[in-house]
């Protein structure tokens, strides 16, 4: 069966809006804050926070076990998604330095 979250080759940070769980008179709705988060991938919907594997055990009426496993991808709805953080080191341009020397 084929996964249906696209992977990313590195993880990317993003930030999102979250709900406070409070009454925001001043918007009239609920308040929202800024979270950061890690995505490892991302599905036609969501962006992919965590795996979550667990498994379940069975017994038909013969005394037969089964066991089950079941992946839930968790993560951030893309409707709540504000922005990407840059990680990236910049490149030093060398050329304008004169070059040290040592006496």
């Amino acid at each position: 069966m084929k996964s249906p979250v696209s992977y990313y080759p590195e993880p990317r940070v993003l930030i999102y809006l979250a709900e406070t769980g409070l009454w925001d008179d001043k918007i009239f709705g609920w308040g929202k804050v800024e979270k950061r988060d890690i995505a490892i991938g991302e599905t036609p919907t969501h962006y992919v926070t965590r795996i979550h594997i667990s498994d379940m055990d069975y017994w038909d009426k013969d005394d037969v076990r089964f066991s089950v496993v079941c992946v839930s991808y968790l993560g951030v709805h893309k409707s709540r998604f504000k922005e990407w953080v840059d990680l990236s080191i910049p490149k030093l341009d060398l050329s304008k330095f004169q070059q040290l020397t040592l006496f």
